[in-house]
């Protein structure tokens, strides 16, 4: 799979424009501190890789409040001098705004790759937990959500790739919301390809739709899987909460992902 490093300050402007919104006199959005964590492990190693919410780049305004970081380069995920796993690249964009209806949105969009530790001979496969910031925000009373993602790989050392689903149940993508609630989990099968030079990818839901939950008041996401040695794994992702009924902006969203995965 060719990892993709995509976010441009178009993309910024054309996802929270169906993203996110907010009641002008009331509108607190918050990220949480460190934005981002990548943890990968493999075998008696052990590496950890996080963003702090100081680095990114935040935009506050009264209508939006936009929360975004993108990986400079190539970034080694370490055990004290051993390379577990390298993050090759990785977007994430976060926030509300505010429709032309004044309607609220509140998003997280992942894309990233990775490729585990090394692929010599005898060598393990390489676990990783993505964790998107948590969004916090006023209580969305009737609140809808959706939810859509996409995950894959490819063979790096010419003896095929598995990809196994590691997080919560047995998948590999989750969409949680206040503090801890599953949303959403995608992809508890299997990907492998015995053969050379291969690739395996997945994606859904097939048609995404805005469904209740309640009131929500954060939103999280996490990325959990196994790779095998010295193979590369991607995926892109996007959460989103709504007031109800939400499902306005279905179309737009949609476009915007499939823009996306067409890069």
């Amino acid at each position: 799979m060719r990892t993709r490093k995509l976010v441009s300050w178009a993309l910024v402007a054309a996802a929270g424009a169906v993203a996110v919104a907010a009641d002008h006199s009331v509108a607190v959005t918050t990220a949480s501190d460190p934005y981002v964590v990548v943890q990968a492990s493999s075998g008696a190693f052990n590496g950890s890789y996080s963003v702090p919410l100081s680095s990114i780049t935040i935009i506050n305004e009264p209508d939006m409040d936009i929360f975004f970081w993108q990986a400079p380069s190539a970034v080694p995920i370490l055990d004290g001098s051993t390379v577990v796993a390298t993050l090759v690249s990785m977007t994430v964009l976060s926030g509300r705004n505010t429709l032309p209806d004044g309607e609220v949105r509140y998003f997280i969009d992942i894309d990233y790759g990775v490729v585990a530790g090394n692929g010599g001979p005898g060598a393990l496969p390489t676990t990783f937990n993505l964790f998107s910031p948590t969004l916090m925000f006023d209580t969305v009373l009737n609140a809808t959500a959706l939810t859509s993602a996409t995950f894959g790989g490819s063979d790096q050392t010419s003896n095929g790739i598995t990809l196994t689903p590691s997080g919560p149940g047995g998948f590999a993508y989750t969409s949680l919301y206040n503090g801890g609630t599953t949303y959403q989990s995608l992809f508890n099968g299997t990907l492998a390809d015995p053969n050379g030079n291969s690739s395996v990818g997945t994606g859904g839901p097939a048609n995404p739709v805005w469904n209740p939950i309640g009131p929500a008041s954060s939103i999280q996401a996490l990325f959990s899987f196994t790779v095998s040695a010295g193979d590369a794994a991607g995926g892109t992702s996007t959460f989103a909460v709504a007031p109800a009924p939400g499902a306005g902006v279905l179309l737009a969203l949609g476009g915007i992902l499939a823009g996306r995965r067409r890069r």
